[in-house]
C-alpha cells in the first residue's frame, strides 16, 4: 500500500460498522494496486469514552498534512460535552460537499452532496 510518490491517506475507522467498512476499503485498494501511505488515527466515540476527547488538535493537524481522508462511520452521542468530529472536520477544513463520482457503461456523472446543512449551530 505504500510506495514512492504515494499519497498520504488519513484512515479514520470511527465507530459502529466504520472499522469493518474501512478495513474492507483498504483491502480493495490494496488488491487494486493503489499506492498510498495509510495514516491511522483513533478518532471518535470510543476515544472520547477513554480520554474525554474525540479528536485532538494534533489529529486535525495530521489530517491537514494528508491528501485525503478514508472516513468510516462516526457516532455522535446526545451529550453536550461531546464535540462532533464530522462537524469539526467540515468547519476546520472548510469542506462544503461530498463528491461522489459514478460511472457505468451508459452513465458518467458526479453527485455533489452539500455537507453544510447541519453546520449552522456551534461546534
Amino acid at each position: 500500500m505504500s510506495g514512492a510518490g504515494s499519497k498520504r491517506i488519513a484512515v479514520i475507522p470511527g465507530d459502529g460498522i466504520g472499522p469493518e467498512v474501512v478495513q474492507s476499503a483498504l483491502e480493495v485498494l490494496d488488491a487494486a494496486g493503489a499506492h498510498f501511505e495509510p495514516v491511522p488515527l483513533e478518532i471518535g466515540l470510543a476515544r472520547w469514552k477513554k480520554t474525554g476527547l474525540a479528536m485532538s488538535d494534533e489529529d486535525l493537524e495530521t489530517i491537514r498534512q494528508c491528501d485525503c481522508i478514508l472516513f468510516g462511520a462516526i457516532s455522535t452521542p446526545p451529550d453536550s460535552n461531546y464535540r462532533s468530529v464530522l462537524l469539526r472536520i467540515r468547519k476546520e477544513l472548510d469542506l462544503f460537499a461530498n463528491i461522489r463520482p459514478f460511472r457505468s457503461n451508459e452513465l458518467d456523472f458526479i453527485i455533489v452532496r452539500p455537507a453544510i446543512w447541519r453546520c449552522r449551530g456551534t461546534i
